[in-house]
């Protein structure tokens, strides 16, 4: 007999907040949303989620300014943009109260989640949790810092060219990043 393999994930683009998000949607039950960690896109959530959806149903998405999703130039911080956004697309989904699972940056996704929206979150679980003393600094410093300097010397045109944002831009053809952004120095 031959080997069955799992069916593969429904991705879909979704509109959140006049964003496009990047959603795989596979198996039933009760729904558990995961959120990647570091910059790290979809396909790093694969194969748990495969698991996990013999008996649940699992949502992964590509937050935004990672992946497949539109880049987005607003808000006070990116925790609070994707928890935001993780709340609308529970909402776009019909999900209900739903767990939420994260890794590192995706781990701080849940629990913010779960603290400004209790009403969609049901529990929460985190993992490879990141912060703290030299870790957040040097965090910090990588995904926003070597940016900002960046940006300061040569402009955010130079930004856009980076081997990080250039492949964004490679990923989400049909954005273009903002003419404002990229006026110069």
């Amino acid at each position: 007999a031959m080997a069955q393999t799992a069916p593969a994930p429904v991705g879909k683009f979704i509109t959140i907040d006049g964003n496009r998000v990047y959603v795989e949607d596979r198996g039933k039950g009760v729904p558990i949303v995961m959120a990647a960690g570091g910059q790290n896109r979809v396909e790093t959530l694969r194969p748990w989620a495969e698991k996990l959806s013999a008996k649940y149903r699992v949502i992964t998405w590509d937050r935004a300014n990672l992946g497949r999703a539109d880049l987005v130039f607003k808000g006070a911080r990116d925790v609070d943009l994707w928890s935001d956004q993780l709340a609308g697309l529970i909402d776009n989904l019909k999900l209900g109260p739903s767990y939420v699972i994260g890794a590192s940056s995706g781990g701080r996704v849940a629990y913010t989640t779960a603290l400004r929206y209790p009403d969609h979150t049901r529990g929460i679980f985190t993992y490879l949790t990141t912060g703290g003393g030299t870790i957040g600094e040097s965090l910090a410093k990588q995904y926003y810092f070597d940016y900002a300097d960046l940006a300061d010397k040569d402009g955010m045109a130079a930004v856009a060219k980076t081997p990080f944002w250039s492949m964004m831009a490679r990923l989400t053809p049909a954005v273009a990043i903002p003419k404002e952004v990229l006026v110069g120095k």
